[in-house]
């Protein structure tokens, strides 16, 4: 994945990524999904790309847990998490992106099984490409400074989930679909709505 840590922000510097009323959601969004599919291409063309409708199927519930129970309790308890009928756009633009970068991502750490340099390395390339992208271009996304830290916990937490459903079902997508329409959500929702 350092290739892809790498491409995606040097590509990404000089275009135009205002298209959401968020502030840097809308970058997030293209980086997550360049990245993603970079690495997901990268998988395919060592034969490592393995997706199957099983696995489609079971990141249904791990969606469901993630958005359902863990959203529910903080929408209960610390602060919304269910959309209005603005963040959904948001949500599905963020979905376009985190799917396929928690997706290579779950691939690459191979479900948990991965030695933990290797779930180190893939997940710390990840979060320096979201660090040269600042430096980059501090003044336009430096907003991405406070979402590392989110990303990092969301590594921490949900990695470890995303290991357990990829250790037990042998479908490390299955962790990577569900848990990257999770990330997107709890993106979307709690992005603050700014002009970008």
């Amino acid at each position: 994945m350092l290739a892809p840590a790498l491409i995606t922000p040097l590509v990404l510097w000089p275009v135009d990524t205002r298209f959401l009323p968020v502030l840097v959601a809308d970058y997030l969004a293209l980086h997550f999904a360049l990245y993603g599919v970079l690495g997901l291409l990268l998988l395919a063309r060592g034969g490592a790309l393995r997706l199957d409708p099983v696995a489609a199927a079971l990141a249904i519930p791990v969606a469901a847990f993630g958005i359902g129970l863990f959203g529910g309790v903080l929408d209960r308890y610390v602060a919304s998490f269910f959309p209005t009928p603005e963040r959904i756009p948001i949500v599905a633009a963020m979905a376009c992106g985190a799917v396929p970068f928690i997706l290579a991502d779950s691939l690459l750490t191979e479900g948990g099984r991965a030695a933990l340099w290797r779930v180190l390395l893939v997940r710390g390339a990840a979060l320096a490409s979201l660090g040269l992208a600042v430096a980059l271009d501090f003044e336009g996304l430096f907003f991405l400074l406070i979402i590392l830290p989110v990303i990092l916990l969301f590594f921490l937490l949900f990695g470890t989930f995303g290991g357990w459903v990829g250790r037990a079902s042998w479908r490390p997508a299955a962790a990577g679909i569900g848990l990257g329409l999770f990330l997107a959500w709890a993106l979307g929702v709690t992005f603050p709505l700014f002009a970008a």
